[in-house]
């Protein structure tokens, strides 16, 4: 009788677990599960306008560094470029592999194809789109952005 409820016990947890794995969205996982070494997948679409929030700031995370960060000003342009010429990297290369910098620039931009994204880009080429409720990350060393370094 014991074995009985043991064997009963231990379904039930695994069944809730399943349940509870397929309830949350199938994509959570490129931030902190099994997924967060590869890329979110991303369809690309051509830049129809930009609107800059914020230029030349540091990142809360960074305010104790001594970057001066005045210098670092993109433009609408520079920002359409760079989300064109930007590859798509996993969160853990956005957080631990590539070079982060507290200098950075925010917005919005719209999509040819419809979408609408909150962005950020930093310095040394990182770049996030937020849209749909999900995070992009993206790397460009080769954006002209990364040259505005004073």
């Amino acid at each position: 009788m014991v074995r009985a409820l043991l064997f009963l016990a231990t379904l039930l947890l695994s069944l809730g677990s399943a349940v509870a794995e397929a309830s949350q969205p199938a994509d959570a996982n490129y931030e902190d599960g099994a997924l967060a070494l590869k890329p979110r997948p991303y369809k690309r679409s051509t830049v129809v306008s930009v609107v800059i929030k914020e230029n030349a700031v540091k990142a809360e995370a960074g305010k104790d560094m001594p970057d001066d960060c005045t210098r670092f000003v993109v433009t609408p342009r520079q920002i359409g470029q760079y989300f064109q010429q930007a590859k798509p990297v996993s969160y853990q290369d956005y957080l631990h592999e590539l070079d982060w910098s507290p200098c950075m620039a925010t917005g919005e931009l719209k999509l040819a194809d419809g979408r609408s994204a909150l962005w950020s880009v930093q310095q040394y080429g990182l770049g996030t789109l937020y849209f749909d409720r999900r995070s992009h990350y993206f790397h460009c060393g080769k954006c002209s952005l990364v040259n505005l370094v004073p």
